[in-house]
């Protein structure tokens, strides 16, 4: 987490989720290269309604932003914890004692 904390998409890169990783970086990067982009028509507008158009949506941009931030720094805090669970096609659960060894639950279906 604090990886993709300092370089969005780090943490993902680290937990071996590349494509994760690239579309963190690049919805970071894209929405904040949007928000500069929409400030500069900020400034350079002419009319009050353009000014108002362009920061209305520049704050729109700079939101989203902020939500990918966090998005992405929970995603990559929920995987590194995850990375060790059992995804096994084997759902079979027994209880661990050493009277009943062979006793235990079973569920299991094809397809």
């Amino acid at each position: 987490m604090l990886r993709s904390a300092v370089f969005p998409g780090w943490g993902q890169w680290y937990n071996n989720q590349k494509v994760k990783a690239g579309i963190a970086f690049a919805g970071e990067f894209g929405l904040i290269a949007n928000a500069v982009a929409l400030n500069q028509k900020v400034v350079a507008s002419a009319t009050e309604d353009e000014r108002d158009f362009y920061e209305s949506n520049r704050s729109l941009s700079v939101w989203l932003a902020v939500g990918v931030y966090f998005l992405v720094m929970m995603d990559a805090y929920v995987d590194a914890h995850l990375s060790d669970f059992d995804i096994s096609t084997d759902l079979s659960m027994c209880p661990i004692s050493e009277e009943s060894q062979n006793t235990g639950i079973r569920l299991s279906w094809s397809f």
